[in-house]
């Protein structure tokens, strides 16, 4: 940095505080999602945007995606009688052999 902007005078707060030579904030630390705007370095999951987590590295935390939801696939005729506790856990544990 100091070779490109040796006076600082382009570096904001958010730049500060990552270099660690100020706490100060351009915004209401409040703000949701603030790591979205740059505002802030992510420390909760509501800092990140909606399907991203804050996950901590070894030097300091960022947004990332979460893995992709698959849908499972139901077939309603094994859970029209609920008294039927058996076939429902047989369904699963065929669905998920891991299980087992």
């Amino acid at each position: 940095m100091e070779q490109f902007d040796p006076s600082g005078a382009f570096m904001n707060k958010f730049g500060r505080r990552i270099q660690g030579i100020s706490d100060a904030m351009d915004v209401d630390p409040l703000v949701n999602h603030c790591a979205l705007q740059d505002y802030c370095v992510c420390s909760t999951e509501s800092d990140c945007a909606a399907g991203q987590a804050c996950v901590k590295t070894t030097q300091f935390a960022v947004c990332q995606d979460l893995p992709p939801v698959v849908p499972i696939p139901i077939h309603h005729y094994h859970f029209n009688d609920l008294s039927n506790l058996n076939g429902i856990l047989n369904t699963i544990l065929n669905f998920f052999p891991t299980l087992n």
